[in-house]
């Protein structure tokens, strides 16, 4: 994908026994960036085609947070806490 502003993409699953879920993760610059993929709208959930053809069924609203921190692997865990 080419879109402005968009990082990557954490896509992750759950067996829920009957059926899977799936939750993704999209990380953009900013919210401008996400205003400038999905539109005007940014809570609007972004379901591609191919997607909704094999869901039961989606969130229709996204919800943004702000990172206020992110640690790479590999810290020594006695510094933390």
């Amino acid at each position: 994908m080419k879109i402005k502003g968009f990082q990557h993409i954490d896509l992750m699953k759950r067996d829920c026994g009957n059926e899977f879920e799936f939750q993704t993760i999209m990380w953009f610059d900013s919210l401008k960036s996400i205003v400038d993929f999905v539109g005007e709208d940014p809570e609007r959930s972004h379901v591609p085609d191919q997607a909704r053809a094999v869901l039961s069924r989606f969130d229709a609203r996204a919800t943004h947070y702000d990172v206020i921190d992110r640690r790479p692997q590999g810290l020594d865990n006695e510094s933390i806490g």
